[in-house]
């Protein structure tokens, strides 16, 4: 009796164990930021954004993490951390490289910076604990590369050149067609027919007639040159095509007659009968002058 006693005890307390063996939790790291192996990490406020499954606060596991991090340079020197719990985002601990902790004891900030282009390490301890009480179970490791100072200046000046010479650019051209127009506002300005006469030995009245017909000219290309800038600066799509001269439709094939072409003829022989007549009336108008009674 005493024996089956022992027994039934011992098998009680081999459930009650494996029942809280079956409770018990385990922490897990869902993500991070910047990622293992990544590139191009930012210099100012270097540090890693850590997304876990569990909730941690400050409150609960400050104390108990405090060792728990380790952030080491590329000569795998330890370096001054920040841990940060923010309330509003559950899972989340941030771990930042503390530029203003004092490394000496002196009592004074020794302003640590990260290097640019420089392999960094973040190293979490498998006894991470969060505010149930479970723990990471191993260490984990986050290796990250600073960017590369030097090729970021260069690109940002060539952006900057590439933006300054486009101003400049279009600039010039603006001030181009603005000068054009000055000179030829002044030239007309300055346009004086009877001077003109007296140097060409033509009367006023030609001279404001060629004078005209060159300003008509000058306006007409002017209106040209426009239109052929507006007509570059327009989106051409890959599938537009232009055309020498318009086709009529037959020559593609179609046979749907509109009958234009027949109604431009007839009014054109009409036209033509019509000027004909004209003319022979007048003539016989001149040879009527002519006889005597």
């Amino acid at each position: 009796m005493k024996r089956a006693g022992k027994i039934l005890s011992l098998v009680t307390l081999i459930v009650v164990l494996s029942t809280s063996l079956c409770f018990a939790g385990e922490l897990n790291l869902e993500e991070s930021y910047p990622k293992d192996g990544a590139t191009g990490a930012s210099m100012e406020n270097l540090g890693v954004k850590l997304y876990f499954d569990s909730a941690m606060t400050a409150d609960k596991v400050g104390k108990i993490n405090e060792n728990a991090f380790t952030l080491t340079d590329p000569e795998g020197k330890k370096m001054p951390t920040r841990v940060l719990y923010p309330e509003k985002e559950e899972g989340v601990v941030l771990v930042l490289l503390d530029t203003t902790a004092d490394l000496d004891g002196d009592g004074n900030a020794d302003y640590t910076s990260a290097i640019s282009n420089s392999q960094y390490k973040l190293t979490i301890s498998g006894d991470l604990t969060d505010d149930k009480g479970d723990t990471l179970g191993q260490d984990q490791t986050i290796t990250f590369t600073t960017i590369n100072q030097k090729i970021a200046v260069m690109v940002n000046m060539l952006m900057m050149v590439v933006m300054f010479g486009g101003m400049m650019f279009i600039s010039t051209k603006e001030a181009k067609k603005a000068a054009q127009a000055s000179g030829q506002k002044q030239k007309e300005e300055a346009f004086n027919p009877y001077k003109e006469a007296k140097r060409t030995g033509k009367s006023v009245e030609e001279v404001i007639e060629k004078h005209e017909k060159e300003v008509a000219r000058q306006e007409k290309k002017a209106a040209r040159n426009a239109k052929n800038d507006e007509e570059e600066e327009e989106w051409i799509d890959v599938n537009t095509y232009r055309v020498k001269r318009r086709h009529p439709i037959s020559e593609g094939g179609g046979k749907y007659i509109t009958g234009r072409k027949a109604i431009a003829e007839a009014k054109a022989a009409e036209e033509a009968a019509r000027k004909a007549e004209k003319a022979a009336a007048k003539r016989n108008v001149k040879k009527g002058k002519g006889k005597k009674k």
